[in-house]
């Protein structure tokens, strides 16, 4: 996504889950993560959640389909299923380029 994908009330996603954009700067958006059960938590301004800032570098992170994070979801699932074991992460993103030397 880029800035002018975004605007106040707009609900996207990254790898952490859910967010609602709050607030739109020059060069920064705002927003709130959507975690709680109860919905008066999102209430605002102000809010009684943490508001977060977004910069150019993580608009790429971000998506209006909740779908293009969900490998890196059941990676998650996995993990949290085998505490104290490692497990092998996925590789987000398309391949990178081979060697041209």
């Amino acid at each position: 996504m880029i800035k002018n994908d975004f605007h106040i009330g707009l609900e996207f996603y990254t790898g952490s889950g859910k967010w609602r954009c709050t607030d739109i700067g020059t060069r920064v958006i705002v927003a709130i993560k959507l975690d709680k059960d109860d919905p008066s938590w999102y209430a605002g301004p102000p809010y009684a959640v943490v508001e977060t800032v977004f910069d150019e570098y993580d608009f790429g992170g971000c998506s209006l389909d909740p779908e293009d994070f969900a490998e890196y979801a059941r990676y998650k699932a996995k993990a949290e299923k085998r505490p104290g074991r490692r497990v092998a992460r996925p590789i987000l993103g398309p391949a990178p380029p081979p060697d041209q030397a």
